[in-house]
């Protein structure tokens, strides 16, 4: 996913020469700013969530129809068909919808951060998953943590979330 592309961003990086390496850098660089003003204007309750949307679909598209062009240029002319380069490019073009897709959504963004950060705790688990003894034990792990995230993702407090949770299931009532 969002890591894998990434990295092949990064291994295109690298491989460009370095005057397309820096209009590569330059083009996110203007996609990420313009991003963070936006951000911060609706973040702040300067702009509506409407307006926010209209302006991201006006200024920062047409920066990713930039950048769409440049990777186009670059694929179709300048680069060896079996280069990394052209490999991390293809995989950037083939999944061009998934990319540009947070830009109809508020409260999406286009860096991968936050996603990385809530799966960190469960790929840490993922060693000491090996030792919990059932499939039993994992569902029920599993089912904890999907609580503390879903708690995080509200802003609550994941142990008085959870609290709340245990205290008031003995009282629910099943079907």
């Amino acid at each position: 996913g969002a890591m894998e592309r990434q990295r092949k961003a990064h291994d295109a990086h690298f491989l460009l020469l370095p005057w397309r390496r820096l209009q590569l850098v330059d083009l996110y660089e203007k996609i990420f700013n313009k991003e963070a003003e936006l951000r911060e204007l609706f973040d702040e309750e300067k702009i509506t969530e409407e307006q926010f949307l209209e302006r991201r679909q006006q200024e920062v598209k047409s920066l990713f129809d930039n950048l769409h062009k440049w990777l186009l240029e670059k694929k179709n002319r300048e680069i060896l068909e079996t280069s990394k380069t052209k490999q991390a490019i293809n995989y950037c073009l083939n999944r061009w919808e998934n990319l540009t897709r947070y830009l109809n959504y508020s409260y999406l963004t286009p860096s991968t951060n936050e996603a990385e950060r809530t799966v960190r705790p469960f790929t840490l688990l993922r060693k000491n998953s090996m030792f919990y003894g059932s499939g039993k034990g994992a569902e029920s792990s599993c089912w904890i943590l999907t609580m503390i995230e879903t708690a995080k993702v509200h802003n609550l407090s994941p142990e008085d979330y959870l609290r709340c949770v245990f205290e008031r299931a003995p009282y629910c009532k099943t079907t």
